[in-house]
């Protein structure tokens, strides 16, 4: 009897199907044409597994002579480069589908190109360099967010600073001292407003076990 053979591969439909789900179950409103970042990355998910299918076998592989080990050595090697290469691309994937990012899934990784990759790792090369120019616009997204934090707090600390300037010149009361008001309040209030819980729910307590 035959083994039962695993389709590593998955077909578009199927894929289609996974990322409708995918798109069901998220709380982001995702477009038709931004799920193809969904259908496109369960594909890249495929040919990972494919791959590593591939190197286990050759892994598990005896070979006697001197040319079948010699072929062995570079087949691991270059299952395990493209293992890595999938994986980058994967995660880097997932990073861009949680950013929103999706266009940069399915407009950088190209279906055909990726079904290409999976039975000739020389189509390898595109993705190698698909990976670094995603990672770019991440740390560019990044370095640009923290810019904006950074102008937001030290705008904040002008703002502070010239409030602080004005209530001293006026004779007000700085932050400084309306926190130590403040304090002084608490300190007095904190009590009260303890006993006063304690009592409203002693009395719920009473109310419930009365009824």
């Amino acid at each position: 009897m035959a083994a039962k053979q695993t389709k590593f591969i998955t077909s578009h439909r199927d894929r289609v199907a996974r990322a409708n789900e995918f798109v069901r179950k998220s709380p982001e409103k995702m477009s038709l044409i931004d799920r193809e970042a969904v259908v496109e990355f369960y594909l890249l998910e495929d040919i990972e597994r494919l791959l590593e299918y591939r190197l286990q076998t050759e892994q598990q592989t005896v070979y006697q002579t001197r040319a079948g080990q010699l072929a062995q050595s570079r087949k691991i090697a270059k299952y395990t480069a493209a293992i890595n290469v999938f994986r980058s691309m994967i995660e880097v994937s997932i990073s861009q589908i949680h950013d929103g990012q999706y266009k940069d899934v399915w407009s950088n990784i190209p279906e055909h190109a990726l079904m290409f990759a999976a039975g000739n790792t020389k189509n390898l090369k595109k993705l190698c360099e698909m990976a670094p120019k995603i990672l770019r616009d991440i740390f560019d997204d990044a370095n640009e967010a923290i810019e904006m934090h950074e102008g937001l707090q030290e705008a904040l600390d002008e703002l502070e600073d010239h409030d602080k300037n004005v209530r001293t010149v006026k004779g007000m009361p700085t932050n400084d001292d309306l926190t130590g008001t403040l304090n002084e309040m608490k300190e007095v209030v904190e009590p009260i407003t303890k006993t006063s819980i304690n009592i409203g729910a002693n009395n719920k307590k009473s109310s419930l076990l009365d009824s």
